[in-house]
C-alpha cells in the first residue's frame, strides 16, 4: 500500500513539473509598438508630444506592467530622462494602450543646444524600457524605440510700421494701423483672431478685435492692416490738430494673437501669443 501511495505521489510530482514546464514554455513576452505621435499642447515656448504605446499580450493569462523609464534625445543629444510608475493590466490575448508624454521647453532646449536656434526641425529619438511582472518569468524589461522629427518653434516678432490717415473731419477720423508680423518658423502661421488696445500720447484711442483669417508663410513677414475709426466727440477735438500737424506719435499697443500652424504635427492646434509694443509710429497722410 505504501509503495502504491508513493508511486501516486511521484506521478503527481512529475505531472506537476511537466505542467509548470509547459506553462513556462508557453509564456511569451508582450510585443510593443508606438501607434501614434501627436502634439497635445502647443505654445510658442513649449509643446507636449504624446506617444500612444500599444501592448499586445499573446498569453492565455493576464500580465501586469508596473513602470517605465525613458531617454528622449534631440539630434542624438540627451535632453529628457526620467521614470514613472505605471500600473497597467493587459488581459489574456488582449491589447492595452497608454500614453507617454514628453514636454519640450524651447528656452531650455536652445540654452542647452544653441545651434538649434537656426534649425527649422530637429531629429528626436525616444528610448524607453517597460517593466512587467510576467507569470513564471517574473520581472521582465522590454525596450521601446521611436524616431522622428519635431519643429523648432520660435517666437513671432511684432512691429508697428505706420499709422495712415485716410480721412479726418470734425466728427470722426478714419485711420489704418499697419502691423508687420515676422514668422521665423519653418512652417506657416494662421492668424485666427487678434485683439488689441491702442494708446496714443497717453490716451486710449481704441480697443478692438479682428477675426479675419490671415496666412503668414514660413520664414516670411506679412503686413496686417487694422482699420481704426475715432469718434472726435468722444476722444476730443485736439486729435484733429494732432493728426494734421504731427509726423510721429508716441504709442503703446498691446494685445493677443490666436495663432494656428501649418505643420503636420500642429494641425488643428491653436496657441495664444501676447504682445506689448511701445515707441514712436510714423504718421502717413
Amino acid at each position: 500500500m505504501k509503495k502504491f501511495v508513493l508511486l501516486i505521489l511521484i506521478a503527481l510530482f512529475i505531472s506537476g513539473c511537466q505542467a509548470i514546464q509547459d506553462l513556462t514554455d508557453n509564456i511569451r513576452k508582450p510585443s510593443l509598438s508606438v501607434t501614434d505621435v501627436r502634439v497635445t499642447d502647443f505654445a510658442f515656448d513649449e509643446i507636449e508630444l504624446t506617444y500612444d504605446v500599444e501592448i499586445d499580450n499573446p498569453n492565455l493569462v493576464a500580465v501586469q506592467m508596473v513602470s517605465y523609464d525613458y531617454d528622449f534625445k534631440i539630434n542624438n543629444n540627451d535632453f529628457l530622462q526620467g521614470s514613472q510608475d505605471k500600473q497597467l493590466r493587459i488581459e489574456s490575448s488582449g491589447t492595452s494602450t497608454f500614453q507617454i508624454p514628453m514636454r519640450l521647453n524651447f528656452q531650455e532646449l536652445y540654452s542647452l543646444f544653441n545651434s538649434l536656434r537656426g534649425q527649422d526641425e530637429a531629429d528626436y529619438q525616444l528610448l524607453a524600457n517597460l517593466d512587467f511582472n510576467l507569470p513564471v518569468l517574473g520581472e521582465t524589461t522590454l525596450p521601446l524605440e521611436k524616431s522622428g522629427s519635431v519643429p523648432m518653434i520660435k517666437l513671432p516678432k511684432i512691429n508697428v510700421s505706420s499709422l495712415k490717415v485716410n480721412d479726418v473731419n470734425f466728427s470722426r477720423a478714419d485711420l489704418v494701423l499697419n502691423l508687420e508680423v515676422d514668422n521665423p518658423n519653418g512652417f506657416g502661421l494662421l492668424v485666427n483672431a487678434l485683439s488689441y488696445n491702442l494708446d496714443v500720447n497717453g490716451r486710449n484711442w481704441v480697443d478692438g478685435s479682428n477675426s479675419k483669417n490671415i496666412s503668414i508663410s514660413e520664414n516670411q513677414t506679412s503686413r496686417i492692416a487694422i482699420p481704426i475709426s475715432l469718434n472726435i466727440t468722444e476722444i476730443g477735438s485736439s486729435v484733429i490738430q494732432l493728426l494734421n500737424n504731427s509726423s510721429d506719435l508716441n504709442y503703446e499697443l498691446n494685445g493677443n494673437f490666436d495663432f494656428g500652424a501649418t505643420h503636420p504635427l500642429l494641425d488643428n492646434m491653436r496657441a495664444d501669443f501676447s504682445f506689448d509694443q511701445t515707441g514712436e509710429v510714423p504718421l502717413i497722410r
